[in-house]
């Protein structure tokens, strides 16, 4: 249960406990194929009810945790797996002397989406931007949707050159893609690499979003790297 956040921990053990139970209540009465397997000599009819009741037992369970860790409207991973994933990666790379980056991206004109063409509209362009950006990255990386319009990456074993080189593919896809660029969407695009701009999961989120808000400024559509500050913005 590591990969959870800490806070969905206890409740994540006693759903796992109920689910081993569930399942083996069910197995038994599964054939090969995973179909029920008909009970010899029993005649009492009370085994299907049982049955019906385990397997819904483990599905929802199942289900919840998917919808802890899974943003709705994207199909993105949430923020608190997010930082659950980052807290592990920063550990890992301390000991092992490996760098990780961050990045943090945040769609330009995207709540006049929203003034212009509603609520509706606007979630399409999130779906759209999501899809997107999965699509360029490699399977070890983490893509979460923190907030309304921004996602955060965790790219590991990733050095800052490498960072950069990523996120000016991710700037350049966002505005290349015809949809998004109907809807005058762009990106603004901060990063920060361990250990070069800190050596802790705060610092380091600390310096990609403040990188993120400096391209901003600069009218976004830019991929920035600000300089380590205790006093950027979280």
């Amino acid at each position: 249960m590591g990969w959870l956040p800490w806070v969905l921990i206890a409740p994540m053990r006693s759903l796992t406990e109920r689910i081993a139970r569930s399942r083996q209540q069910v197995e038994p009465h599964l054939n090969k194929v995973g179909l029920p397997r008909r009970r010899m000599g029993s005649r009492d009819g009370h085994n299907g009810p049982e049955l019906g009741g385990a397997l819904h037992d483990v599905y929802a369970g199942e289900h919840t945790v998917k919808e802890a860790i899974t943003d709705n409207l994207t199909g993105l991973k949430t923020y608190r797996y997010f930082r659950e994933a980052l807290e592990r990666e920063c550990g890992r790379s301390v000991r092992s002397n490996r760098p990780f980056s961050v990045i943090m991206i945040a769609l330009d004109r995207f709540k006049q989406v929203i003034e212009r063409m509603g609520r509706r509209e606007s979630e399409k362009v999130l779906a759209a931007v999501a899809t997107l950006l999965d699509a360029q990255l490699r399977e070890p990386n983490v893509l979460a949707r923190n907030g309304e319009d921004v996602f955060a990456i965790l790219a590991p074993e990733t050095n800052a050159q490498q960072a950069g080189t990523l996120a000016e593919r991710l700037r350049a896809a966002v505005e290349a893609d015809g949809f998004l660029r109907r809807h005058e969407v762009t990106a603004s695009i901060g990063i920060a690499t361990f250990p070069d701009h800190g050596r802790t999961p705060e610092e380091i989120l600390r310096v990609a979003n403040s990188g993120m808000h400096l391209a901003k400024q600069f009218n976004g559509n830019c991929v920035k790297v600000a300089s380590p500050s205790p006093n950027a913005p979280e």
